[in-house]
C-alpha cells in the first residue's frame, strides 16, 4: 500500500534494460529528474540537473563496457567513496533516503 509522505513529491519511475549495446546486465532507472545507470545491480553513474557523475571501474571488463557506454572520458570518473557520497546527496535532494535505488 502506498502512503503519502509529507514533503515528498510524486515521482515517476521508468526502467530501461540495456543502455549498453555491447554487453548485458545493465539497466537505466529514471526517478523524476534523476537518471541512475546500473551495472548488474550496482549504481555506477547518475545524471541530475544536467550533470553526469560517474565512478571509476572497481570491478570487471563488463562494467568497464557499461561505463564506456555512459561516457568514454575516464578523466571524469571519481572514486567509489566520493560517488557514493554524491549519490546519497542526489537521492536526498529528491526526498529519497537510504538504499531506495
Amino acid at each position: 500500500m502506498w502512503q503519502k509522505i509529507k514533503g515528498v513529491k510524486k515521482l515517476s519511475i521508468e526502467v530501461t534494460q540495456g543502455y549498453c549495446e555491447r554487453s548485458g546486465n545493465n539497466t537505466l532507472v529514471t526517478v523524476g529528474d534523476l537518471r541512475v545507470y546500473f551495472s548488474y545491480s550496482t549504481p555506477v553513474a547518475f545524471r541530475l540537473d544536467g550533470n553526469l557523475v560517474i565512478r571509476q571501474n572497481d570491478w570487471s571488463t563488463t562494467t568497464g563496457k557499461h561505463l564506456n557506454a555512459i561516457s568514454e572520458n575516464k578523466k571524469d570518473r571519481i572514486s567509489g567513496e566520493k560517488f557514493e557520497d554524491l549519490y546519497r546527496k542526489a537521492l536526498e535532494k529528491l526526498g529519497l533516503k537510504g538504499d531506495f535505488i
